[in-house]
């Protein structure tokens, strides 16, 4: 639905959106697949594949999310003030892990 919305924000034609929709939901099972394959052959390949997924969020996140409520001058310190502690508390998640025992 978020991708069907974002096409047609961006004018993309009901024929091309379609395709690539269904190319979407053809590439979800098969990265699904490829991921529970992969998830037992060990920590370089774990590291890879967390690698690549903290990227993707991160790229989202800053491109996508930030860039927009940034681009609005309203409550512009409040926003930047909760940025700054979502930050925190992501960052201090490690020294939780480290604290119970994680690897």
């Amino acid at each position: 639905m978020t991708l069907g919305l974002a096409f047609r924000k961006a004018g993309v034609n009901k024929k091309t959106s379609t395709y690539m929709i269904l190319i979407q939901s053809i590439m979800n099972p098969i990265g699904i697949g490829i991921g529970w394959i992969m998830a037992d052959k060990g920590p370089l390949y774990t590291g890879i594949f967390v690698s690549i997924s903290v990227g993707t969020f991160i790229y989202i996140s800053t491109m996508e999310t930030l860039t927009e409520e940034f681009s609005i001058s309203q409550y512009k310190w409040e926003k930047y003030s909760i940025f700054l502690v979502a930050i925190a508390f992501v960052s201090s998640l490690w020294f939780v892990d480290y604290g119970v025992g994680g690897d």
